[in-house]
């Protein structure tokens, strides 16, 4: 809908560029999702839902906005749309946080086929008026999904790569976590 108004304002002459952010991650999350995924890792409680090559839509969020920096400075972005997206997969992310935490690497998994079944129900629940909105719904979804919304577009039109990068994003946020006392 946001999307709408912005197309909106462009056919009235107004120069736009859409940014696309996938799972936006810092260390001051006021749903605190990624600090529940890091203690649940650290407390060595994370079970992988079928396979590990889910993939991980994350953005750093510090480079969310160098990515919006560069859209502003030049002047191909405009009138174009860019995800934002540092994709990697389930596995990478997890065990790169395990070795921040300094912690072994999670290995418990749930088969496939209860995970198929799993991932059915998370669907049909996004229908539901109460839970559509739910942020503990929308993790579970994250952490089963096999979409990867990264592009090169942001790259190939810009020359933009992640300046931070989601490894070294997630070592500032465990560190951040870890000074606030939080981990």
């Amino acid at each position: 809908q946001a999307e709408h108004h912005v197309h909106q304002a462009a056919a009235q002459g107004l120069p736009v560029t859409i940014l696309r952010p996938a799972n936006v991650f810092g260390d001051h999350d006021p749903q605190r999702g990624l600090l529940r995924l890091m203690r649940s890792v650290r407390d060595r409680r994370f079970v992988y839902l079928g396979g590990r090559e889910v993939i991980c839509n994350y953005v750093f969020v510090e480079d969310v906005a160098l990515a919006i920096v560069a859209l502003v400075e030049h002047p191909a972005a405009s009138g174009r749309a860019y995800h934002v997206s540092d994709a990697c997969r389930l596995e990478q992310f997890i065990n790169a946080l395990a070795d921040e935490l300094k912690v072994e690497h999670p290995c418990w998994r749930i088969p496939d086929s209860a995970a198929a079944l799993f991932r059915l129900t998370l669907r049909g629940a996004r229908h539901v008026p109460p839970l559509r909105r739910s942020p503990s719904l929308m993790r579970l979804i994250a952490l089963n999904n096999r979409a990867n919304f990264a592009t090169p577009r942001l790259k190939n039109e810009l020359g933009f790569s992640y300046p931070v990068g989601w490894r070294e994003g997630l070592a500032r946020v465990v560190k951040g976590y870890r000074d606030q006392g939080e981990l």
